[in-house]
């Protein structure tokens, strides 16, 4: 993520902002630019002889993008992806649908540096459309319904109940994930998105990735049952970068999607941020030593990428236990993950100019 600034008082702000902790403007990201606006005196927002308003979500707290004041859309770009959002009159819902939010919102900030569309046609000559679904109990007819967050024909569903820390932090431990978070949810199932959009219709694509992840035309049902029946390989960690993603293929990629953003993400802000790592113990420093010099979007050296993530997430796990909390990032990766993670970079990274929408 990018560093931002207040452009009334030039002090730093954050990406979901919507006032300055310093002079209180109030605050909106124009995502076409990439920047925060500051609104002027009378709270209107201005950039470039262009006038702004907020999104019609922001009135819920639960968004600060903003569109042109002119326009008949009433949603952002990010909030116009949502087919069905929680009951908000339900205070509880409201607050989940707001966290779900500021993580979506995250994503999409993500794709749209990989310059990644959001519809897709097909050669039925139908369209494979990004939709977000957030269901709670109260959103299915069926009692007693169990609502499963995934992805299906471009609709990403997610249980709201995901916002809920108690609730995830118990599932979190039921399932032995060293993370669960909202974030990495979307990350983990914008990866199925993407497969059905840009590996499966393309012949060298799906070629590579099998070559790389294995045949996804194994029975997925079965293979599920029999991960949750007997579990990972023992030595799962020689090949996989979770226990989940030693299920199928298909939850291979979806699991490397996700890392890839954790690490193109995190990189992204450590290199705004000017970061910079050089253990003083080590008579070789440079095993471990990174000035964070590459922003990953415009890098197309991968190994580049991860050598500084690595270097970086060793420094940030330490500082993490000096505070006595977890690791960020209690995964090492190894080669077989490192290709993997190569393997959408390189995919990204050589076709993002190429994706017919």
């Amino acid at each position: 993520m990018k560093t931002f600034t207040c452009n009334n008082c030039k002090n730093i702000v954050f990406f979901d902002n919507d006032i300055c902790g310093y002079c209180d403007s109030l605050l909106g990201y124009w995502n076409e630019e990439e920047k925060i606006i500051a609104a002027n005196p009378g709270t209107a927002f201005s950039e470039n002889s262009t006038d702004f308003k907020y999104c019609k979500n922001h009135q819920y707290s639960a968004c600060n993008w903003l569109i042109p004041d002119n326009s008949d859309i009433e949603f952002c770009e990010a909030c116009q992806l949502n087919s069905i959002i929680p009951n908000i009159e339900d205070k509880k819902r409201l607050e989940e649908w707001r966290l779900i939010e500021f993580a979506k919102h995250r994503l999409i900030y993500s794709l749209n540096k990989l310059q990644l569309p959001f519809v897709f046609q097909q050669k039925d000559g139908k369209d494979l459309k990004l939709q977000f679904r957030f269901l709670g109990p109260q959103s299915n007819s069926e009692i007693g319904q169990k609502i499963l967050t995934g992805h299906l024909n471009g609709i990403i569903t997610l249980n709201v109940e995901e916002a809920d820390d108690l609730k995830r932090e118990k599932a979190r431990m039921q399932m032995g994930e060293k993370m669960r978070t909202l974030l990495g949810h979307f990350r983990h199932e914008i990866g199925h998105f993407y497969w059905e959009a840009i590996i499966l219709p393309h012949q060298e694509n799906l070629h590579q990735f099998r070559e790389i992840f294995g045949d996804e035309r194994r029975d997925y049902s079965e293979a599920l049952q029999e991960y949750y029946k007997k579990g990972p390989a023992e030595d799962w960690r020689k090949f996989f970068i979770t226990k989940y993603a030693s299920s199928h293929p298909w939850e291979d990629l979806a699991e490397t999607w996700a890392h890839y953003l954790h690490i193109m993400d995190t990189v992204e802000t450590a290199y705004y941020f000017g970061v910079k790592t050089e253990p003083k113990v080590l008579k070789n420093k440079q095993l471990l030593s990174s000035g964070i010099t590459i922003n990953p979007y415009k890098e197309s050296d991968f190994d580049a990428i991860v050598n500084e993530y690595i270097s970086l997430t060793i420094a940030i796990n330490s500082l993490n236990r000096g505070m006595g909390l977890s690791d960020i990032y209690p995964f090492i990766l190894n080669k077989k993950d490192i290709s993997k993670l190569g393997f959408i970079h390189n995919l990204l990274f050589d076709r993002r100019n190429t994706f017919q929408t």
